[in-house]
């Protein structure tokens, strides 16, 4: 048996060697294969009953450091998302350029800004066209910026599902292998070449997603994220599902995003359960993650963070840009001025009341921008412009300055209308009755309607304005009961006269009044005897006024005698003063309001007495007569021109035309008119487009103190613009605004939207310069010319393009948004600042980026050094293995030799 051992013995050598042989060339041949892993014969020495029988390969192994590879694929993870966001930094450096570059946005915002200037030093047509072209050029490169970005966006989203596409052509290949692998472990084959397989795809995935893989016993794998997501066990596999985004209109308002979701697959490839979020959908800013690394994170970060931010403060710069220039813009006016104005906020009819504060201005100016003829022979020096003062305007819901669109169309088209009659009394130059009843008669259990007076003063001293009684006819002209006609105007309470002196009485009020000495009341003391001497209804001159008690002259009253009461008598102080060149609205002063009305009359006449004080001290009484229609709707301010002079020194003046002159109207958004009913547009949503009947004439538009408020008193209170009446309705704006939606101009997508009015594109010559201004007056006492406050645009007047101009260097308050903090500059420096932001950023995300491939190709180096092949060692093991080769070819023929010695030997 010694022989037969020995043969066996070298034959189980040969065959082991020629194993290790095979190895040694398979990892020759792999030796620069990406993920292969060197692999070694573990041979052992073989034994029967304790003898010696040779040698046996106990098993090929691999030479993997398992915890290397765990950290080569984290940091593979990690590499992977700070490369990705490099990348996209680099994009987006390239597209924003360096502060102060030629096509750079600061650059641009610089060059606009020195058009304009160039327009307010030298007005005319090329100026005009310049600037109208710098903001072209400034507005492009703002929201062509802003649509690049949002094409890095999309772009950055396709990479989302195309990287979603790759995870799961890996979780399949690691399902199978770990299939193979339980099979192989069944049937004790080699599994080297499988646990490669799985190692490349592991690898594969983390390049993607973070991972945290656990194995068994046979080499099998299961997968879930670091956060403990189930993407793989030995049983079940998964499937990501994503929808990209169809285009950039995804990343703008309120489109949703689809989300990114796991489902777990039985070995059918069947769904088990409900899907797990691996990130959320919805809008881009609401989109959050569980992936802490990988190039999906990073480029959900890209898509969702970084880039928004970007287009955030350009959003922020845009908008105040926008908000700024259309400030001023809507101040002033262009010259010659145009025929009409078209709003570009969309807003409801009789919907969405908001509170209105301050005044405008409105002007019917001629194709040289001086006032138009007044169509009253009277006003010499031409048509004074409509002065609303919205804050005091009876809103048609019962509140002032509480107005819908609606409410400030009426009032324009009220003053621009068919002229009426006009009341000169004294120093005022019209005297008109002003509805505060939205409907005639107001809804209610007693029939009634309201009213005030609206007054105009053109001339060169303030005027008292006194209401000393009120009286309604109806139809067929019976007084309705005196006692149906209440008012709200101050008054104070009068308790007893007493003859103090001859010629003086001393009226003592029921309790402290604040008369003082010089002033004008009016007294209704009919039927009272001072003395013997009747007192009767008039307007007396304060004297002598302690705060309790004043007196009054009147002739042939004797001192002496008892005090004579007053109660039930007051005092009437002047109802309301207009000062020389306005127009004032009454109703916060006071009002009248007419009951017990029936509706069976057409129409009612109010017969008011009135009166004022001249410049001398004289005063002028009249009785005024207007005629109110009855059934009727929609009426609030409607301001009604007297009929007659029914008694007085006051005069009506006629019109010599009855044409409307200016028109307000709501237009769809091609212009059109909306339709009217009962002088209501009811909830119709359109645009505001004011406009001269006249071809040849022209209008301007100053906002004055106008703003618009919101409604800060509102259970809920509703923020309010700020913006003056021309802004708001976006009248006259340089830059279109943001949504042409009645929430106005929005930050967020200012500078995707950012554009120039195409009316200032096709006809520069639109642009605001200069501003309605007061027209040359004639002094007080010349001839028979008094002051009639007209105004006008001066052909070279370029107050508004200086103001436009000096916003190059005017400091404006950013908020903190997009990464940025809050902070106060100049629109150019704050462009700089934001591609000096993106720079810093990118150089960061650089610096990570190589921080990350190193510490990766330091951990794949050590992981190499274990489970690569290497050659030199290769090489000498193949001295080795042929030696041993050898030995045991060499020692078979010595026992075949043996073997034939002996057979020769019992031959």
């Amino acid at each position: 048996m010694g022989l037969l051992s020995a043969i066996s013995n070298a034959v189980s050598g040969l065959n082991v060697n020629q194993q290790n042989l095979n190895v040694l060339s398979q990892n020759i041949s792999n030796a620069n294969t990406a993920n292969y892993s060197n692999e070694v014969v573990n041979q052992q020495a073989a034994y029967d009953n304790g003898l010696g029988v040779g040698v046996s390969i106990k098993d090929i192994t691999r030479t993997v450091n398992q915890f290397l590879s765990a950290e080569v694929q984290s940091q593979t993870s990690v590499n992977s998302s700070a490369s990705t966001v490099q990348s996209y930094y680099a994009q987006i450096e390239n597209l924003l350029g360096q502060p102060g570059g030629t096509n750079s946005i600061d650059q641009g915002i610089d060059s606009f800004f020195t058009a304009l200037q160039g327009l307010a030093n030298s007005p005319g047509a090329s100026t005009e066209t310049s600037a109208i072209n710098a903001g072209v050029t400034v507005s492009n490169q703002i929201s062509g910026l802003a649509g690049a970005l949002q094409s890095l966006q999309l772009q950055a989203d396709s990479s989302i599902s195309n990287a979603v596409n790759s995870v799961n052509t890996d979780l399949q290949t690691l399902f199978s292998t770990n299939t193979a692998l339980e099979r192989a472990a069944a049937t004790n084959q080699g599994t080297s070449g499988l646990l490669d397989q799985r190692d490349a795809a592991l690898t594969d995935i983390a390049q993607y997603m973070d991972i945290s893989p656990t194995y068994q016993n046979d080499g099998e794998v299961s997968l879930s994220t670091t956060n403990g997501i189930t993407l793989l066990t030995t049983t079940s596999s998964s499937k990501l599902s994503y929808q990209p985004a169809s285009s950039t209109t995804s990343f703008s308002g309120t489109a949703h995003l689809s989300p990114i979701q796991v489902q777990t697959l039985n070995s059918t490839g069947s769904p088990i359960g409900p899907p797990t979020t691996l990130a959320t959908g919805g809008t881009t800013s609401n989109v959050s993650t569980s992936l802490v690394s990988g190039q999906i994170q990073a480029l959900l970060s890209v898509r969702d963070t970084i880039i928004p931010n970007i287009l955030s403060q350009l959003d922020g710069l845009a908008a105040n840009l926008r908000n700024s220039v259309n400030a001023i813009s809507n101040e002033g006016s262009s010259f010659p001025p145009p025929n009409s104005y078209t709003g570009t906020r969309l807003v409801s009819g009789t919907g969405n009341a908001t509170q209105w504060g301050g005044s405008l201005q409105i002007a019917l100016l001629d194709a040289n921008g001086n006032p138009v003829p007044s169509p009253y022979s009277d006003e010499r020096n031409g048509e004074q412009p409509l002065t609303l003062n919205l804050g005091a305007l009876q809103g048609s819901g019962g509140s002032a300055g509480v107005l819908t669109t609606n409410d400030i169309i009426n009032a324009i088209n009220q003053y621009y209308s068919s002229p009426q009659n006009k009341t000169e009394i004294g120093n005022i130059n019209n005297v008109q009755l002003g509805m505060l009843s939205n409907n005639v008669p107001d809804a209610g259990a007693t029939p009634n309607f309201s009213f005030d007076f609206n007054l105009n003063n053109i001339s060169a001293n303030n005027a008292n304005f006194y209401v000393s009684g009120v009286t309604v006819l109806d139809s067929n002209g019976n007084p309705l009961p005196g006692t149906d006609v209440t008012s709200t105007q101050a008054s104070t309470a009068l308790s007893s006269y007493t003859a103090t002196a001859a010629n003086t009485i001393t009226v003592a009020t029921a309790g402290t009044n604040s008369f003082t000495n010089g002033e004008t009341v009016y007294i209704p003391a009919a039927g009272a005897l001072v003395n013997g001497t009747a007192l009767p209804s008039g307007y007396y001159t304060v004297q002598n006024a302690t705060g309790t008690s004043f007196d009054i002259t009147l002739a042939g009253v004797t001192a002496g005698g008892g005090a004579t009461s007053a109660v039930g008598t007051s005092a009437l102080p002047p109802y309301a003063t207009v000062n020389s060149g306005q127009t004032l609205r009454t109703g916060a002063n006071g009002s009248f309001n007419v009951s017990n009305i029936s509706p069976a009359s057409p129409f009612y006449t109010v017969e008011a007495n009135i009166a004022t004080v001249d410049s001398t001290g004289n005063v002028i009484t009249s009785t005024v007569s207007y005629t109110v229609p009855n059934n009727t709707v929609n009426v609030a301010n409607n301001l009604i021109g007297a009929s007659s002079i029914v008694s007085g020194s006051a005069s009506l003046v006629t019109p010599n035309t009855n044409q409307p002159q200016i028109t307000a109207t709501l237009v769809d958004a091609n212009g059109n008119p909306l339709q009217e009913t009962n002088n209501s547009y009811g909830n119709q949503q359109g645009y505001l487009k004011i406009t001269a009947n006249n071809s040849s004439y022209t209008v301007a538009i100053n906002e004055l103190d106008s703003i618009e408020q919101g409604l800060p008193n509102a259970s809920v209170p509703v923020p309010g613009t700020n913006e003056g009446f021309s802004q708001y309705f976006g009248l006259n704006n340089f830059f279109n605004n943001n949504n042409l939606t009645s929430t106005g101009d929005t930050v967020a997508g200012s500078a995707l939207n950012l554009s120039v009015s195409s009316r200032l594109i096709n006809n520069p010559s639109l642009i605001p310069t200069g501003m309605l201004s007061p027209s040359n007056q004639p002094s007080s006492g010349s001839g028979t010319a008094t002051p009639n406050f007209t105004y006008l645009v001066a052909p070279g007047d370029n107050s508004i393009s200086q103001k436009l101009a000096g916003l190059a260097t005017s400091e404006q308050n950013f908020n903190a948004i997009g990464g940025m903090p809050e902070s106060t500059t100049t629109m150019a420096q704050y462009a700089g600042q934001i591609i000096a932001k993106a720079s810093n950023d990118s150089t960061d995300a650089t610096n990570s980026a190589n921080d990350s491939q190193t510490l990766l190709t330091g951990f794949t180096q050590r992981a190499q050094s274990v489970s690569g092949v290497n050659l030199d060692q290769e090489l000498a093991n193949t001295v080795i293995y042929q030696n041993a080769y050898s030995a045991s070819t060499r020692v078979i023929t010595v026992v075949s030799n043996m073997f034939t010695d002996l057979l020769s030997i019992i031959q």
